[in-house]
């Protein structure tokens, strides 16, 4: 039920904003600055009840946070990208 709609949200969210998640350099620069990350996660959520929303956001910061520390780990190239996302 509300994987459908995180779906749908992602897949919207990709086509509206191709621009951002065109190159692993965009994509990284996509997770780390809030303001951007934090507009993924509003459109990624929207539709969903306040509860459900709140256990996503949840789930997402934490994969942020797990993602950005082995990016840093490998170094500043778009290998991290590929290393953190396998």
């Amino acid at each position: 039920m509300y994987t459908d709609t995180i779906f749908e949200n992602y897949g919207h969210f990709v086509t509206e904003n191709r621009e951002m998640v065109n190159t692993p350099r965009d994509a990284m620069q996509m997770i780390s600055t809030d303001a951007s990350f934090y507009s993924y996660i509003d459109s990624l959520t929207e539709g969903l009840d306040e509860m459900t929303s709140k256990n996503v956001l949840a789930v997402c910061e934490r994969e942020r946070e797990v993602f950005l520390e082995n990016s840093a780990n490998v170094g500043p190239t778009s290998t991290a990208i590929g290393y953190a996302v396998k």
